[in-house]
């Protein structure tokens, strides 16, 4: 049964046809433009010792990191961020806002990791008593 409809979910994902992006409403900002129309209440201080600088040929990538959501995972980018593990790295994917994935080519110099780990388990359950908020998507 799962197959049939993960065949039907593919099926129909296949059959429609992606509609074209909506055009922006009014006129497009610069980046400058942007940031100067923000109001100062859209900003906030980041916390340096969760902010990682990524320095590539285009310019500075500012990453911050969520130890909140996944504190283990954190400490481990910090100690491999530390033991200079990033160094020949290549970012293979990256999302505003949510993730960046990068890896090591095969022909970068090996790095032995001390006090980093090459893979931790997932961090996808939170106690329901931590202290950030939770608010359950409405039924439909």
């Amino acid at each position: 049964m799962r197959t049939v409809f993960a065949l039907a979910l593919v099926l129909t994902a296949c059959a429609t046809p992606a509609a074209p992006p909506a055009p922006p409403a009014g006129p497009v900002l610069s980046m400058a433009e942007l940031l100067e129309q923000s109001p100062a209440n859209d900003w906030r201080a980041l916390d340096p010792e969760n902010t990682l600088y990524l320095d590539l040929a285009q310019g500075r990538v500012i990453i911050e990191l969520a130890p909140d959501y996944a504190p283990n995972h954190v400490a481990n980018i910090k100690a491999m961020a530390r033991e200079h593990f990033f160094d020949a790295a290549a970012i293979i994917r990256s999302q505003d806002n949510y993730v960046v994935q990068w890896g090591r080519p095969e022909e970068a110099p090996p790095i032995t990791l001390v006090n980093a780990r090459p893979s931790l388990t997932a961090e996808f359950d939170r106690d329901r008593a931590a202290s950030l908020p939770f608010t359950p998507a409405p039924r439909s």
